[in-house]
């Protein structure tokens, strides 16, 4: 008897058209479905780009000199300093970049310092209120680098500050009369805490100082012309105390001259017209000039040698007792 295939056949070509229609079906789904997708991944992408081209072209074009200025004028408004830039770059994320900054006295505007650059940073921690430090700073001056922080405290605020190896005689240039001269390599560190509100209450800290290969050239002490003297090592502490410096202890040690110096100085505004409450000793070395040894001599009498000497008066004029 002869098998009939037909029937197989047109099964199976049945089943093959069946499944690539439901391939198609799928696929046409899928297709429908991921489009929807696309379009709504690509109007995200082109948002986000001009978002980002918006921030940046605003962050470019914000007149973010204008306002430090103004803000720096409210802010010193009233005060003996007087602070202007060249130009102010935003620092990211909170922050700013000024360069070339000049400090100048509010009365004599002739004394100015000049700053190649300071930098200012507000931490996010900070500024959200979940960290006390509110600021930070470092700036490079006189081939030295000067570093800080503020912070809030219970009673007001705080600063550190650290200065480390700057050059005496591009900071103190323009600010010492003519033709005075002071060089030498200088380290500071402050730590002060006070109330801003009340500059004029002074703070509570300490100060340590230390200057390297100093060196006076020049110098006119009470209309007396100083022989140019030269230390190696200069290092000094302090507290501060309110509007008073105790000078715990300065020792500079030179093979002219070695001088240790103590007591108070009461710190006024102008800062001239601060108030002197000091001891000092002088011991002329080996090397001192003829003139240093008889400017020695001129000193008051003292009742014996182990005794020093005093010197008040004010800043801007000193005198011996």
């Amino acid at each position: 008897m002869c098998c009939d295939l037909r029937f197989p056949v047109d099964l199976a070509n049945t089943l093959m058209k069946t499944l690539r229609k439901s391939a198609r079906s799928r696929t046409t789904e899928t297709s429908d479905q991921g489009a929807p997708t696309s379009r709504r991944l690509a109007i995200a992408g082109y948002a986000s780009f001009f978002l980002a081209a918006f921030l940046l072209s605003l962050l470019l074009t914000f007149p973010h000199e204008s306002i430090l200025e103004r803000a720096l004028a409210s802010a010193l408004e009233g005060q003996p300093i007087k602070i202007r830039f060249e130009t102010a770059s935003p620092r990211p994320p909170l922050g700013y970049r000024l360069d070339q900054v000049v400090l100048s006295d509010a009365r004599q505007p002739q004394r100015e310092l000049t700053i190649d650059g300071i930098s200012l940073t507000a931490p996010l921690l900070g500024a959200i209120g979940l960290s006390n430090t509110l600021a930070e700073f470092d700036a490079d001056a006189f081939d030295g680098e000067i570093e800080g922080a503020l912070a809030r405290t219970k009673t007001g605020g705080s600063v550190v500050l650290t200065i480390a190896d700057i050059d005496l005689t591009r900071a103190t240039h323009g600010v010492l009369p003519e033709p005075t001269r002071v060089s030498g390599r200088l380290d500071l560190t402050l730590d002060l805490t006070g109330n801003p509100a009340k500059p004029e209450a002074g703070g509570e800290g300490s100060l340590l100082l230390a200057v390297r290969d100093l060196s006076f050239e020049h110098l006119i002490a009470n209309g007396m012309r100083v022989p140019d003297l030269r230390f190696t090592s200069v290092e000094a502490e302090a507290e501060i105390h309110g509007s008073r410096l105790q000078l715990t202890s300065l020792r500079a040690d030179g093979e002219q001259l070695d001088l240790s110096l103590s007591g108070d100085i009461l710190l006024r505004q102008p800062i001239e017209r601060s108030l002197l409450n000091l001891r000092f000793d002088l011991k002329p070395g080996p090397d001192a000039p003829p003139g240093l040894a008889i400017l020695v001599r001129l000193l008051p009498k003292r009742p014996d040698e182990s005794s020093p000497w005093k010197l008040r008066g004010t800043l801007a004029a000193p005198s011996l007792g």
